[in-house]
């Protein structure tokens, strides 16, 4: 039993990953829409309910996604507890260390940085899809089932049979 998606799904992620790649290399101010960047990433969580391998392949969407937040580092991951608490630490003005505490309440800003893995994901996620037919992917194999190839033969008096099998050859000679 296989699963899959409807062609106009596989069609989708094609664009979107194609999509996010042009408007990385048009962006003059090196930032992309928040929102569309979510939306994307919406539909390909969707996705990878089919195409689990997909999965590792967001995480430069996540990443650009949470880039606004104080408690990313550089590269995208998000600040243990200890480093953000020392980090808020080095802010000697108490009115900005607030803020930066209250930032993650008063929501995003329309553009968001991309992180830097977001361009090798889009082309892994491109490369995936780039077939004119979506893939069928194995769904619950339970058990698996040898075919044995025997030669036989009952003509006349005489009887015999043999098989070749994982254990050897298996053979029957007479009644």
């Amino acid at each position: 039993m296989f699963k899959s998606v409807a062609k106009l799904k596989w069609d989708r992620v094609l664009t979107i990953a194609r999509r996010i790649l042009q408007e990385i290399e048009s962006t003059p101010d090196g930032k992309l829409d928040f929102k569309q960047l979510e939306r994307d990433t919406g539909f390909l969580v969707h996705i990878v309910m089919t195409y689990r391998t997909v999965n590792p392949y967001l995480k430069g969407l996540h990443h650009s996604i949470d880039s606004w937040r104080l408690n990313q580092k550089e590269d995208g991951w998000k600040m243990k507890a200890k480093a953000y608490l020392e980090f808020l630490a080095t802010i000697q003005d108490d009115e900005v260390r607030e803020r930066c505490i209250n930032s993650n309440t008063i929501g995003h800003p329309p553009r968001v940085n991309y992180d830097v893995r977001l361009v090798s994901d889009m082309k892994a996620l491109e490369r995936f899809f780039d077939k004119e037919e979506p893939t069928k992917v194995n769904m619950r194999a339970k058990s698996c089932h040898q075919v044995i190839y025997g030669v036989g033969d009952a003509s006349g008096d005489g009887f015999g049979d043999s098989f070749l099998t994982k254990d050897g050859l298996s053979y029957h000679i007479g009644i």
